[in-house]
């Protein structure tokens, strides 16, 4: 009796509903003796003893079932949910300004300014999803997601991919490309554009009748994926192309010999 009047009396406010329910775990623990004296002294037959535990096994599962998971309400939770979404853009954010200061690169300047934006929108989505039903949370997190979606659009499309070019000889695309098909890389644009509006998803809150919100969640993630990797591809390919414009990489290492060449030798 002491105990519970002193537990109750230091509980943390902010932790009060994390903490257990001393007083149905009383009880549970006197279901628990009274049912092991009864089986203590009880004749030894099956029927009743297993009436008797199931009846118990009944109350712990619907205990266990029932019982209220507050983890997602304590303060230390919701911080560390937004230090993990947070971590990949700021170690990004901290790699531009570093190649700012030492290149003296204005662009790195750009592409932080990139991740700074992704960063803000990234917080505001996740402070709307645990403050659900605020309406000022849920504007300031679509203003920011899309303003950031945007940027980050065209960073992709001009300065990863370098396509959008009205003067090249490729219309709408660069002057150099790998892949001969001109319709594989506006179908490449067109899936970055979609994917990287997944995030209204959060925002709008779609409820499919097949399918749990967390299932939505993970689809949404695995579309990022998705759009990582294209991203990756036509990345890689600027990159190497730029390299072999500049003579910092060859786009075909040569053979050391000429079959036109020893042919007209023969002649």
């Amino acid at each position: 009796m002491k105990f519970g009047k002193e537990f109750s009396s230091q509980m943390v406010p902010e932790w009060q509903q994390a903490y257990m329910d001393y007083d149905y775990l009383k009880t549970l623990l006197k279901e628990i003796i009274r049912f092991k004296l009864r089986t203590n002294n009880a004749p030894t037959r099956g029927g009743a003893k297993n009436h008797q535990g199931g009846g118990l096994n009944r109350k712990m599962t619907l205990y266990r079932a029932h019982r209220k998971n507050t983890c997602n309400k304590s303060g230390v939770y919701n911080t560390f949910l937004f230090i993990v979404a947070v971590i990949p853009y700021a170690s990004r954010l901290l790699q531009c300004l570093r190649r700012l200061f030492e290149e003296k690169n204005p662009e790195q300047g750009w592409n932080g300014l990139k991740y700074f934006l992704t960063i803000v929108a990234v917080c505001l989505r996740t402070a709307y999803s645990i403050q659900k039903g605020q309406i000022a949370w849920r504007v300031l997190a679509a203003i920011s997601s899309a303003a950031a979606a945007i940027f980050s659009t065209y960073w992709d499309f001009i300065h990863d991919w370098g396509l959008l070019n009205r003067t090249s000889k490729n219309r709408w695309l660069r002057d150099k490309l790998l892949i001969p098909q001109k319709k594989v890389y506006f179908i490449a644009m067109i899936l970055n554009v979609l994917l990287r509006f997944a995030w209204i998803q959060t925002i709008l809150d779609f409820n499919f009748s097949f399918m749990h919100r967390q299932t939505m969640v993970t689809l949404v993630a695995s579309l990022e994926i998705i759009r990582r990797g294209i991203w990756n591809f036509f990345r890689l390919e600027n990159e190497h192309l730029n390299n072999v414009g500049k003579y910092r990489a060859f786009k075909s290492v040569p053979l050391p010999f000429n079959y036109d060449e020893d042919e007209d030798k023969d002649d």
